[in-house]
């Protein structure tokens, strides 16, 4: 995968809808490790959706490849670990199936990284095995093994300090 042709595009208040179209797929999959439940429109909700583009803290990011949208990252200032709010962590992170195992996720995630300096959280849920195993391996290598994991009620969090580079 040539690493060149992935960017990450902050998402515009008239793509909204885009990327609520790809959440649904997210939370769908996310589904089967938690109490997400369709409402009456046959849509997952997602209550700090609106929040990615009215909080200055909040930034939403398409993954894009060659001009094609491959996924989203959302970046935050929620710790799950304290009420440090001086950190980034990842809101959630989704790559489309079609792009899966062939470095996109990897490459994204080191360039939020680089682009995101300072203290990062990157949490995962209890169950989530390919997302727990995804961070781990990811977070291992872009900090050269200077991480460290925490468990909490709801699955494992990775801490490190990102600098730019």
């Amino acid at each position: 995968m040539d690493k060149d042709k992935i960017t990450l595009v902050l998402i515009k208040f008239e793509q909204k809808q885009i990327v609520w179209k790809i959440l649904q797929d997210y939370l769908q999959e996310l589904s089967q490790f938690g109490r997400q439940k369709k409402n009456e429109k046959g849509e997952y909700q997602y209550q700090y959706f609106d929040s990615y583009w009215e909080d200055n803290k909040r930034y939403p990011f398409f993954i894009m490849i060659d001009n094609e949208i491959a996924g989203f990252i959302f970046v935050n200032n929620h710790s799950v670990l304290s009420e440090d709010n001086n950190l980034h962590a990842i809101g959630e992170f989704y790559i489309l199936p079609k792009f899966r195992k062939i470095g996109i996720g990897k490459e994204a995630a080191f360039q939020i990284f680089n682009q995101f300096s300072g203290k990062w959280e990157v949490s995962q849920l209890n169950g989530n095995l390919q997302a727990i195993e995804f961070w781990r391996k990811v977070i291992n290598e872009f900090t050269k093994d200077r991480y460290k994991e925490i468990n909490n009620s709801l699955g494992p969090v990775q801490t490190f300090i990102s600098n730019d580079k």
